[in-house]
């Protein structure tokens, strides 16, 4: 009965500080996309999370804008009124700041309002009541086409007005 033996004499030269550092950059790269799927997930990246997600108000409360902090080029936001009626008519006159319509496209309003028109570096949406005594809803659907830092400057006429950021990216 032979017996084989066999020796492991690898021809490989070894590298050990090379070897750690790759080791290193590895774990860097692993906790920089995990880093990153973090920040998306929280919203800081454009989209929905509870880091973007939020609601502006007037200091009076009379006024709220739901809103995102973070969005993307050409992909569709949103701003969401919730306006007490200032007045005892049954209309509700919403304006926007010029400055911020010429960064964004208005894709859609709901309700309808029943006017609009440019009212100096604003435009203002007249929107007809159903009842004056309840706080009214209304959805803005933007699509943005600038990128950037935008000022949103908006108001009920003669009423409560509301100012925040929104970070736009490429």
């Amino acid at each position: 009965m032979s017996s084989m033996t066999s020796t492991r004499n690898p021809e490989i030269s070894e590298d050990l500080g090379f070897q750690r550092r790759q080791w290193t950059a590895e774990r860097i790269g692993f906790y920089g996309i995990l880093a990153i799927m973090l920040l998306a997930l929280l919203g800081l990246l454009g989209g929905a999370g509870p880091l973007s997600d939020t609601t502006t108000q007037s200091q009076d409360a009379k006024l709220q804008v739901e809103h995102q902090r973070f969005g993307h080029l050409e992909r569709q936001t949103y701003l969401t009124v919730q306006a007490e009626p200032t007045a005892s008519n049954n209309t509700l006159s919403i304006w926007i700041s010029e400055d911020y319509l010429k960064t964004v496209d208005i894709e859609r309003i709901y309700p309808l309002p029943v006017r609009s028109q440019v009212d100096g570096d604003r435009e203002l949406f007249e929107f007809q009541l159903d009842k004056t005594d309840q706080p009214v809803s209304i959805n803005f659907e933007v699509m943005p086409n600038h990128v950037g830092m935008h000022n949103v400057e908006m108001g009920v006429e003669n009423g409560p007005t509301v100012n925040f950021g929104q970070f736009i990216y490429p």
